[in-house]
This record gives C-alpha cells, sequence and structure tokens, in this order.
C-alpha cells in the first residue's frame, strides 16, 4: 500500500513539472507567422514590436529590436533582419540573401 501512495504521488509530481515547464506567453504577446517554399518563421513580440523573438524553419531562435522605418515593422539584430509589411515580411539572412515571405490564407 505504501508503495501504491509512492507511485501516485510521484505521477502528480512529474505531472506538474511537465505542466509547469512549458513557457508562459504574455496575453499582450502577439505572433506573426510567414512562410515561402524554402523558409518559414514565426515572430513574437509581447511588447507593441519595440522587441521581438523569431524562430525559423531551422529551429534557430533571435532575439530583434525595432529599428526606424518608414513603412512597416523593421526588426533587427547584428546578424539578420526582418522588414513586416502587411501581409509580407522580407528576411535579409546572416549571409546576406533576402526571401520574400506571406502570412498564410
Amino acid at each position: 500500500m505504501k508503495k501504491y501512495f509512492t507511485c501516485l504521488l510521484l505521477v502528480f509530481f512529474m505531472f506538474g513539472c511537465a505542466t509547469t515547464s512549458e513557457p508562459k506567453m504574455s496575453k499582450n504577446a502577439e505572433t506573426k507567422e510567414y512562410s515561402s517554399m524554402l523558409y518559414a518563421m514565426k515572430v513574437t513580440s509581447e511588447d507593441g514590436w519595440q522587441t521581438a523573438s523569431m524562430i525559423d524553419s531551422d529551429d534557430r531562435s533571435y532575439s530583434l529590436k525595432r529599428q526606424k522605418s518608414a513603412t512597416g515593422i523593421l526588426l533587427k539584430n547584428s546578424k539578420i533582419s526582418v522588414h513586416i509589411k502587411g501581409n509580407f515580411a522580407l528576411f535579409q539572412s546572416e549571409e546576406g540573401e533576402m526571401i520574400v515571405l506571406e502570412e498564410p490564407k
């Protein structure tokens, strides 16, 4: 009987750890997803696009800061840039390659 309660306690502990270890998103978080035939990315911001985090289709993640732009939202760091305008995003990779991405319909 003691083993049964120990096992039950362990199961509840593991369930609690599994449910609390997931990253929590703020209620104000805004996420945009863009893709093309070769590349996809998911950009999330919790502060009105002043800063953002991006995860690409290769599971690389980047922290980005907003820069001044006459049109749209320009997010950059020292390696990449993402210019969001309407349903499209222009992604410039570390190698300088530019890719036009579109929001899914």
